[in-house]
C-alpha cells in the first residue's frame, strides 16, 4: 500500500501517573517525554534529558547536560 505524503505515522504513548503527578512516554522508544506536576498541571518537556521517574520524585541523571539546558 502506497502511503501519502501528507500521512504522518503515530506512535503509541504510555501516560504513568504518581504522588507528585503525571509522566508521558513514548512507548516505542521508551523514553520520557514530558511531565506534568501536581497541583497546577506546570509541563515539564524532559524529551532531551536522561531522567528516572520514581514515587518519590524526579531523578536526573545527566546534570551537565541538565544544567547547558538551562544556562
Amino acid at each position: 500500500m502506497k502511503t501519502s505524503s501528507n500521512v504522518i505515522q503515530l506512535h503509541r504513548w504510555e501516560v504513568h501517573e504518581f504522588s507528585w503527578g503525571t509522566a508521558v512516554r513514548e512507548q516505542r522508544t521508551g523514553k520520557w517525554t514530558n511531565i506534568f506536576l501536581k497541583p497546577d498541571g506546570q509541563e515539564i518537556d524532559v524529551s532531551l534529558l536522561n531522567i528516572e521517574l520514581h514515587e518519590n520524585g524526579i531523578a536526573f541523571l545527566d546534570y551537565y547536560r541538565l544544567r547547558a539546558l538551562l544556562f
